[in-house]
């Protein structure tokens, strides 16, 4: 695993200490354990773990600014939180599921780890925003909704002048043109699309600049988000 890490981020030109290392070893291994009892990812090889969540977590990294707080959101197993905060002491990560078991998961794995200024928070996004809204400098989701519903639950968490950051996959092209009108409503504009390949894979961020408040219609309840998307 130490091995398959370093020469992981080399190749994609990250640069962690001997420190950061061993924290995603050890999360590695808390993962699986937890895995074995709920689940939390069908990724279990240690390849994959550092290709698909790993590395696909750190590709961010460039487009977020130091000292910033941090919102991701469906964190699920912990992607990219935890990998942003092993790798970026100085962010202020706060990681917001609504399945409570990986709540206590991911505050367990915080726990074991020793990252400071880093929690998970037991909430639906679109009850969450209602008391937190444009409170974070940058808002994350990987692999949580369709692009316009994903954009409803990020964009009012998303202070004005901040930015959202989608992780997508081979269809982002397809999701932006039918997000055109979500973007515009949410206040948002689209800054960088960088694509990239995990595994012949081929995988895109989306980051968008917040411009202008949200209508404090959004996000909708009772699930209109994915029911009903802009």
């Amino acid at each position: 695993m130490r091995e398959i890490l370093k020469e992981a981020l080399k190749g994609a030109n990250i640069a962690l200490n001997d420190d950061q290392i061993e924290s995603f070893i050890a999360f590695y291994k808390f993962l699986i354990e937890t895995n074995k009892k709920f689940n939390l990812t069908r990724i279990v090889s240690e390849e994959e773990y550092v290709e698909k969540h790993v590395l696909d977590s750190l590709f961010a990294l460039p487009y977020i600014e130091a000292g910033v707080t941090i919102v991701d959101v469906g964190s699920g197993g912990g992607f990219p939180g935890i990998p942003l905060k092993i790798a970026r002491p100085d962010l202020k990560i706060t990681m917001i599921d609504s399945v409570s078991k990986k709540v206590d998961f991911l505050n367990e794995a915080i726990e074991m780890l020793g990252l400071e200024n880093a929690i998970a928070v037991h909430a639906r996004a679109e009850d969450f925003a209602q008391e937190h809204r444009e409170a974070f400098d940058v808002c994350v989701s990987r692999a949580v909704a369709p692009l316009s519903t994903l954009l409803e639950y990020c964009s009012p968490l998303t202070k004005i002048g901040g930015k959202v950051v989608a992780y997508k996959g081979s269809s982002a092209e397809e999701e932006l043109n039918g997000a055109r009108k979500a973007i515009e409503v949410f206040g948002l504009e689209l800054g960088t699309k960088h694509s990239y390949q995990i595994q012949e894979r081929n995988n895109n961020l989306l980051i968008f600049k917040k411009e202008r408040r949200t209508p404090n219609l959004y996000p909708r309840r009772n699930n209109k988000p994915r029911k009903e998307p802009i």
